[in-house]
């Protein structure tokens, strides 16, 4: 029989899942604006995400503005009554009565409200300008890691699958029923996750990493089956919707996989967690992931 491999696999299913985290990242950072740009991410749009908290702000600007401009008007009338200023003014623009909308309105008042609508328009303005110009550096920084991202996934996908083809030489043979039985969980879990009954793939992984305490002196490197039991359990969790249980699961990995100087499984490992954080929506947290991942690919 066949023996616990020497790597985490799931090549096929990792791949593409993870070059659609990947276009998610991107889509769902792009936000759901009006299409003016046809760049990779329209960083343009990406500027609704920042929407609610661009218009919070400015409403508390223009408030602000408006009490300033208030405060000005009531605070010039007495000075402007003792210079004799206000009444050049008078003359200058004699007060008169206008209709609107049915409402008879003093004229200087209407030009008064009109400059301070501009006001409000300038100060809004400004506060989303500059929200959707630091939104458009954030979008075009994780577009280009996005980018290289995906480039190593295709790298990676063709060397995992010409290894696919050779044989394992970490294989842990032996006669042992127990040891049979362990090797059999393995191979049953990770079928079942192949056919997406992750219920059945954890109940197979938690067997096998229940038996690792009985046999995993028989086995030649007992933390590789361990560390593919806990890659299961992640896999499995994160089939049932359980994601923070996954993250707990593949931190247990990247622990295994730094003790023994595995740069394969380790790298493995930061892409399975920056897929986890992107289904959680955590994207600056998977970026980082995503980058550690990259950088392992490149010293193994």
């Amino acid at each position: 029989m066949s023996g616990v491999v020497a790597r985490p696999r799931f090549v096929r299913a990792l791949g593409a899942q993870r070059r659609a985290n990947v276009m998610r990242v991107a889509a769902r950072r792009e936000g759901a604006a009006s299409s003016s740009s046809s760049s990779v991410v329209d960083v343009e749009r990406a500027g609704v995400n920042f929407g609610t908290t661009s218009r919070l702000t400015a409403g508390l600007g223009t408030a602000l503005a408006s009490a300033a401009i208030l405060a000005a008007v009531a605070a010039c009338e007495p000075a402007l009554a003792d210079t004799g200023l206000e009444t050049g003014l008078e003359e200058a623009f004699p007060k008169f009565e206008v209709t609107f909308l049915g409402q008879k309105f003093n004229h200087r008042n209407l030009v008064e409200l009109l400059v301070l609508g501009q006001t409000i328009g300038f100060v809004g303005a400004s506060v989303t300008g500059n929200a959707l110009r630091k939104q458009k550096r954030e979008v075009e920084a994780l577009n280009e890691k996005l980018t290289r991202v995906s480039k190593e996934l295709r790298k990676q996908t063709r060397a995992q699958r010409k290894k696919l083809r050779t044989s394992d030489p970490h294989d842990d043979n032996g006669s042992s029923q127990r040891k049979e039985e362990l090797l059999g969980l393995l191979k049953r879990g990770k079928q079942a996750l192949r056919e997406s009954h992750g219920t059945v793939a954890r109940e197979c992984f938690s067997g096998a990493m229940g038996l690792l305490e009985d046999v995993g002196n028989e086995l030649e490197s007992p933390w590789r089956a361990k560390r593919k039991a806990l890659r299961g359990l992640g896999a499995a969790s994160a089939a049932l919707g359980d994601h923070r249980q996954a993250l707990e699961y593949m931190y247990q990995v990247v622990q295994i996989s730094e003790k023994n100087a595995d740069m394969t499984g380790l790298g493995d490992a930061y892409g399975v967690i920056a897929d986890l954080l992107t289904e959680m929506g955590d994207y600056q947290e998977a970026g980082q992931f995503y980058d550690r991942y990259i950088d392992t690919m490149n010293k193994s």
